[in-house]
């Protein structure tokens, strides 16, 4: 299980980089692009930080950045993120983190669950920018987990 979650954040963070590559290149970006971007990374953020028990639930997830920021961010995000998994044990992603939503509310859930959570944002978002540019006329870009896969091959 570890190694299929260290895989799909891998694929998380090569998706987010093409895509904000993608978005960098771009001659006008759609404000929405960007604020969704940013908030994506945001997103993992947060999530890092109420796992390790890092921060309150006020952190800012709808802030906006440039496209350089977003990709300073991001890497920094996914790296983060990486190096917390790496040390985690198989059984250790099934235990339950305490943690507080944006509205102060308490939680619980298990570690794989959260990490799915953010590994499935990441999709949905990622999608949205994709629907995004094809209405601003800008050809989206292809994302699917298996052109990950196949750069392996």
């Amino acid at each position: 299980m570890k190694t299929q979650i260290l895989r799909q954040f891998e694929y998380n963070d090569w998706a987010n980089s093409k895509i904000i590559d993608y978005i960098a290149g771009l001659e006008k970006i759609p404000d929405k692009v960007l604020k969704i971007m940013c908030h994506l990374i945001l997103a993992q953020d947060v999530w890092l930080d109420r796992i390790i028990g890092k921060s309150d639930f006020l952190l800012p997830i709808w802030e906006k950045y440039s496209i350089q920021e977003c990709k300073v961010m991001s890497e920094n995000s996914s790296e983060n993120w990486l190096k917390y998994l790496r040390k985690k044990s198989e059984d250790s992603l099934q235990k339950f983190v305490e943690y507080k939503n944006s509205k102060g509310d308490e939680f619980e859930n298990k570690l794989i669950d959260i990490v799915t959570h953010v590994i499935t944002h990441s999709f949905y978002h990622r999608g949205q920018i994709n629907q995004l540019l094809r209405q601003n006329n800008i050809e989206p870009l292809q994302l699917d987990f298996i052109l990950y896969a196949r750069k392996d091959q």
